[in-house]
């Protein structure tokens, strides 16, 4: 190790062994292509002593290549061709990648992801396309997590061309299915769905987050993981069929399963989450989905937010659930153990089955015995910690006893003009990451009814100037949409939504009023009613004056008047933000425009969603730190932690922070922007059909080939993913789905 360093130089002398470990791969890299390109010995001059002394190159890539390197490095030819089809593209089609790994200025994790989404090898991009994107990112991915670079890259492309990512999306919807495989080592199986509708696996993963979070706070002594996973099964298998939502509960309390009782053979080999830490599959650096089903919390258990009253008169209270430490009731929706405590003051939640669940008056700890039937359910508590529990169970829950069919709200993020059809920016479920315009306006249409809705206004730069509840829905025509100009036209369905195509475009077909459906108006027919999530509409003040003032988004018109009178009383609502300082808890208005202010958890790096966050305080509430903007930001709970040891968290400026870290080193984080900034769409230069492109119904053609039962297919493992290669020339047989 030779002489030990100063503590303060320890993090700077890593960064530089990670910035020469980046040069060291990319010479690595470019050795590979050098190989390819090297002539082989038959084609060089006869002479012994030339050819061990040639130095010839082909411009041509040699296709023996892959099994000379994979000779040379005992790899596997898969490999060494995934590496060379890697190096390849690293070094000859992005040449400013490669620039940027062989200079230190990335690692070789954001190269790949780089070479992922920019490869104009795939046919997606054009060079000149991927140029203009690498000179607009690389510059900043140096301090970005790969997480936070993929999901910009590909939100950018989203918008580029959105015509051709909707119709991938929908060829790959339609190409949905499931796998069934058995893991060899351990004789379990895996069930996965594959080509899913985003929102509506967004939907199913939080109502199974929010069940597991309800089936630990009433006592169950399962992970967050295992719960998720018993509820997935029962839900598939018929098990809960019939069952409300308490019953379920109350179900996975009495019905342990026996290979989660400690035995000799299984104590001290679990590898799931315990009870004082959290969840191990939470979030990660690569923003992949966290705890329980997939990390996806239903986004309405948001902290003391108003109630929402849309114009039907019909009140959507958000109500919350106990958080710990610096975080109000409800500022962590999610149901791990270090994002709970004891809070002080009431509490309500919108979770089903909480407190209306006989069995989450069972046991007063969360050990192996708790909830499996050693009381009768909806006995009393006992002892002080069943007291203090007692007290802080959420009020009832309407939907606790439902039979009726819901879907899980999701919180959505999408600009007001993406759903009025003005543009095809991405949306953004948070946890999940973009989604194309169209899944946004299904998913805000089907989340007219059951969810909050709320404004955010931008500034030039995308960041947030004011944000508040919206009580207006934007209205749809009767069916048949309008009539041409002449003709008598259908009345307007009062304040019901659009299409779940484009709210609000003009000549959108409509829905039926709801007064007589059970689904939500703008649903497709046999559509569930939603329950909870939230939809945040951005919109700049720049679009706030146009669309006012556009009479085809006549529908719009009486939302985007409530928008302007909050945006001319901004100066009120901003003073009420400062309005309670000594309050224990950031609550309503102060927790909504924290939530939209700050997009993620403040931690560096961190991808955790606001929402599924506590609302800390910078300075601790306990040390005379007040509760305004300016003191509060979301804290996932394995940052907030890192403020007990050895971290300290101080925020300059309304919004951003820094953070200085035990060995002295600081590093400033600040959300991002509420409407991002995206390159400008560009179809025209990339190809309106892929290589090889299927039509619709060439590619039903083939997924009936082999239509089989899902028990009676092949039980193998998913493949690895491919190396990135070129698509198939035109006249190529493009392989079955």
């Amino acid at each position: 190790m030779g002489e030990k360093l100063p503590n303060d130089r320890l993090v700077e002398v890593l960064q530089a062994r990670d910035r020469q470990l980046a040069h060291e791969h990319a010479g690595f890299y470019a050795g590979l292509v050098e190989i390819s390109h090297a002539a082989a010995l038959a084609d060089l001059p006869e002479n012994t002593a030339a050819r061990a002394e040639a130095v010839v190159r082909s411009e041509d890539q040699f296709e023996w290549a892959a099994g000379e390197i994979a000779a040379g490095l005992t790899w596997t030819r898969a490999r060494a061709e995934r590496e060379l089809g890697f190096a390849t593209t690293l070094c000859q089609r992005l040449p400013w990648v490669f620039t940027a790994l062989e200079e230190g200025r990335i690692d070789l994790a954001k190269a790949r992801v780089l070479v992922d989404y920019l490869d104009p090898g795939t046919g997606d991009l054009t060079a000149e396309q991927a140029r203009k994107l690498c000179d607009r990112f690389l510059p900043q991915a140096p301090g970005w997590t790969t997480a936070q670079l993929r999901d910009r890259l590909y939100r950018a492309l989203l918008h580029l061309n959105p015509a051709l990512r909707r119709r991938r999306y929908q060829r790959a919807v339609q190409a949905r299915g499931l796998a069934l495989y058995l893991d060899p080592h351990t004789g379990t199986a895996t069930l996965t769905g594959t080509g899913l509708p985003a929102d509506e696996a967004a939907a199913a993963a939080a109502r199974l987050d929010r069940l597991a979070a309800a089936c630990r706070r009433a006592g169950h002594p399962g992970t967050l993981a295992q719960i998720s996973a018993d509820l997935y099964l029962g839900m598939l298998d018929g098990a809960f069929h019939g069952l409300t939502e308490t019953e379920i509960i109350d179900r996975l309390l009495t019905c342990p399963r026996p290979e989660d009782q400690p035995t000799d053979t299984t104590t001290g080999t679990s590898t799931g989450d315990t009870d004082t830490g959290e969840s191990d599959t939470g979030d990660t650096d690569d923003g992949e989905v966290g705890a329980g089903a997939s990390g996806f919390e239903a986004a309405d258990t948001a902290s003391g937010t108003e109630a929402d009253v849309d114009s039907d008169g019909n009140s959507e209270a958000d109500v919350h659930s106990t958080a710990r430490s610096d975080s109000g009731p409800g500022d962590s929706a999610d149901g791990d153990p270090t994002e709970r405590d004891t809070g002080p003051g009431p509490a309500t939640s919108t979770d089903p089955a909480t407190s209306t669940d006989p069995a989450t008056k069972t046991g007063t700890g969360t050990g192996p015995r708790a909830g499996t039937g050693s009381r009768p359910a909806g006995g009393p508590s006992t002892g002080p910690a069943g007291d203090r529990r007692a007290a802080e169970q959420p009020a009832p829950d309407r939907w606790a006893h439902d039979r009726v069919a819901t879907r899980e709200g999701v919180e959505l993020r999408v600009g007001l003009g993406t759903l009025a059809g003005r543009d095809d920016r991405p949306g953004d479920i948070p946890g999940l990451g973009p989604i194309t315009a169209h899944t946004a306006r299904t998913a805000a249409t089907a989340q007219r009814r059951g969810a909050r809705w709320i404004f955010a206004i931008t500034d030039p730069d995308g960041y947030l100037l004011l944000a508040g509840p919206l009580r207006r829905r934007p209205r749809t025509r009767a069916p048949n949409g309008p009539k041409p100009p002449g003709a008598p036209q259908t009345p307007r369905t009062p304040d019901t939504p659009d299409t779940p195509d484009t709210p609000g475009a003009p000549g959108a077909p409509g829905t039926p009023n709801r007064s007589n459906s059970p689904n939500p108006p703008g649903a497709p027919p046999g559509a569930p009613p939603v329950r909870g999530g939230v939809v945040e509409l951005h919109i700049s003040l720049d679009e706030l004056d146009r669309y006012a003032a556009d009479p085809q988004l006549a529908d719009w018109h009486p939302l985007l008047a409530e928008i302007a009178r909050a945006w001319a009383d901004r100066d009120t609502r901003h003073a009420r933000l400062d309005a309670d300082p000594t309050a224990r808890f950031a609550r309503g208005p102060l927790a909504t425009h924290i939530q939209v202010r700050d997009r993620t958890c403040i931690g560096p790096g961190c991808t955790r969603p606001a929402r599924r966050s506590e609302l800390d305080h910078t300075t601790d509430h306990d040390h005379g730190g007040p509760t305004v903007p300016a003191n509060i930001g979301p804290c996932c709970g394995r940052h907030h932690t890192d403020k007990d040891r050895g971290w300290t968290l101080t925020q300059p400026q309304p919004g951003r922070f820094c953070w200085t870290s035990p060995l002295g080193r600081t590093y400033r984080t600040r959300g991002e922007p509420v409407r991002p900034d995206l390159p400008d769409p560009d179809p025209d230069a990339q190809p309106r059909e892929e290589p090889g492109e299927q039509s619709a119904a060439e590619t039903d053609r083939d997924l009936r080939k082999h239509d089989t039962p899902l028990l009676q297919r092949p039980a193998t493992n998913p493949p690895l993913p491919p190396p990135p290669k070129p698509k198939p020339k035109p006249d190529d047989e493009p392989p079955p789905f």
